[in-house]
């Protein structure tokens, strides 16, 4: 579910208002290693290797359909009877997706760093038994312990 929010995230952008921008024609000008060099600026600065890799990653067909389910799960297997777990879990796939940290996002959830671990594993077994009731195949590229 990390996974799958991480690909909507780079898949669809940020959503919202786009707040001041330069002309399109500034917008759509990238620096070439040949522009650096006639101005004498050295080498072209190269971005994070870890982001890089993450928008290089080509994704098969089959783990974008994966991807797209998962994205439903929560709302089929949580939400009629147990939405304070579902929003708790919402919190903890949105810290892990960006990489943050959910001990700082659980004060204002209104319940204890323990109570809001223990709502993230509820919700994640409801999902697994949901799954597991529905038959929902296990993708070939997890690989579980022995």
């Amino acid at each position: 579910m990390i996974e799958a929010l991480r690909w909507a995230r780079l898949s669809a952008g940020h959503v919202g208002p786009k707040g001041f921008s330069t002309s399109r024609a500034m917008q759509q000008y990238t620096a070439s290693e040949a522009d650096f060099a006639k101005e004498g600026w050295g080498d072209m600065p190269q971005p994070e290797e870890e982001w890089l890799e993450e928008v290089r990653r080509p994704y098969t067909l089959a783990e974008i359909r994966l991807f797209q389910g998962a994205m439903h799960w929560q709302y089929k297997y949580l939400v009629p009877d147990h939405r304070e777990i579902s929003r708790v879990l919402a919190v903890w796939l949105r810290t892990k997706a960006l990489k943050g940290a959910f001990d700082h996002q659980v004060a204002p959830l209104g319940y204890s760093r323990s109570h809001c671990y223990r709502m993230r594993d509820r919700g994640l077994s409801l999902i697994s038994q949901g799954l597991h009731r529905d038959g929902v195949p296990l993708p070939e590229s997890v690989s579980l312990p022995e």
